[in-house]
């Protein structure tokens, strides 16, 4: 209570001390009260110091004008004439003080300078000159690099289409050979089904389905399924753009989530959903996570970072994946 009770004290007394009419009032106080105050602070005896005040204050009108209406009389005349003459002072004297500047300037801009500080002068340009040079030199090998790397992109693509190009022609060409043997069946023969199909097919061995168990076609949902889903080109285009799917249980586990959506999901969905071993999973979700291909969106659920979706729509893995879908419960 008592505290609350000074800060009010404390508010209203700084308030006041803001007030100019306040301010005005106690100087002009102390100034038509000045002897009084000396005879209050002098070394006088309480009777010659009562003596004095009564010489000082006569009569109570006295006493009345110096201590209340001379003051504030001095105060208000103060704050309605000061301002005038200070802002007429304020702005001759700012404006002598620009004429200085002028002035100034004008001296700095005619003396010559020293020849140390022509020699300082011409030492920073050559030496900004010669940054500028070496940063623009930077900048045009920086240049060379990137359109050198734009040719390499753009001869990729070009044999990509022609990889395409050939490819469709030899599918137009199976179609042909295989609606002439359907037209004519007695003329076909095992020999021309095996002349038409040389080079074209190859018979799966155990050892291109690691993840599976050998001697056993692999599920189409399974890891291995998935790898057999793409073809040679696609895993070469996706490991030049992932280094890391270079391990097979790592371009498993990425096509997985691929074909699974891409998002909300974790280990044990994909291990449910593929029916692979866990250990796997596990070690291709961590290489993953670690190259910034997959990252977590809250509740320990993780989804394709923007450049790996990139990534699977430039491949076309989701028309080309199988959809991955959890068993009702």
């Amino acid at each position: 209570m008592l505290e609350e009770l000074s800060k009010e004290i404390k508010a209203q007394l700084y308030d006041r001390a803001k007030s100019p009419l306040f301010g005005g009032f106690i100087i002009a106080w102390l100034g038509w009260n000045l002897r009084a105050i000396l005879v209050l602070f002098s070394e006088l005896k309480y009777a010659e110091k009562i003596i004095a005040w009564e010489a000082i204050y006569p009569s109570s009108t006295i006493w009345l004008l110096n201590a209340i209406v001379f003051p504030l009389l001095s105060a208000v005349l103060f704050i309605l004439v000061y301002p005038h003459p200070a802002r007429w002072i304020f702005g001759y004297w700012y404006s002598q003080h620009k004429k200085l500047k002028a002035i100034q300037q004008k001296i700095e801009d005619e003396t010559p300078l020293t020849q140390a500080e022509a020699i300082v002068l011409r030492r920073t340009a050559v030496e900004d000159q010669v940054a500028a040079q070496k940063r623009m030199t930077e900048l045009a090998a920086q240049n060379r690099e990137i359109e050198e790397r734009n040719t390499a992109l753009l001869g990729s693509m070009a044999e990509l289409e022609r990889d395409r190009d050939d490819a469709r022609n030899l599918i137009v060409t199976l179609e042909e050979k295989l609606q002439a043997m359907k037209s004519q069946p007695e003329a076909a023969t095992q020999e021309d089904l095996s002349t038409m199909l040389q080079g074209t097919y190859s018979e799966p061995t155990a050892d291109s389905f690691p993840l599976a168990p050998k001697n056993d076609r692999p599920k189409p949902n399974s890891l291995e399924g998935l790898l057999s889903s793409i073809n040679d080109e696609v895993k070469h285009q996706l490991v030049l753009r992932l280094p890391m799917a270079e391990d097979r249980r790592v371009m498993a586990v990425f096509l997985a989530i691929v074909a699974a959506g891409g998002a909300y999901l974790t280990v044990s969905n994909i291990v449910s959903l593929t029916d692979a071993n866990r250990v796997d999973v596990q070690y291709g979700w961590d290489k993953l996570l670690k190259a910034g291909a997959i990252q977590e969106i809250g509740g320990s659920q993780f989804e394709l970072t923007e450049l790996a979706q990139d990534l699977a729509v430039q491949l076309d893995l989701t028309n080309s994946l199988p959809i991955l879908k959890k068993a009702k419960q």
